[in-house]
């Protein structure tokens, strides 16, 4: 579980078994969003790998590290 930072504060839950990240409202704890690896053949990340480590840059960057490496996702609300 880790707290993004201000102005758009949030509480991020990852999942590592699932490779999804919930994003939680601070004060009400409502979940705003689920983010997840695409399906199929064009999710590079190892779907039989959990989770690692996440973490969030100040630019809306998601990083995820799985097996040693580390994917990212850009544009993150």
């Amino acid at each position: 579980m880790l707290f993004t930072a201000l102005p758009d504060q949030s509480i991020l839950l990852l999942d590592a078994d699932t490779q999804s990240v919930l994003r939680f409202a601070p004060r009400t704890l409502e979940l705003q969003n689920q983010f997840r690896p695409q399906t199929g053949s064009a999710n590079p990340i190892p779907n039989n790998r959990p989770v690692g480590a996440v973490a969030v840059g100040p630019n809306h960057v998601l990083y995820l590290a799985v097996n040693g490496q580390v994917y990212f996702a850009t544009n993150m609300p």
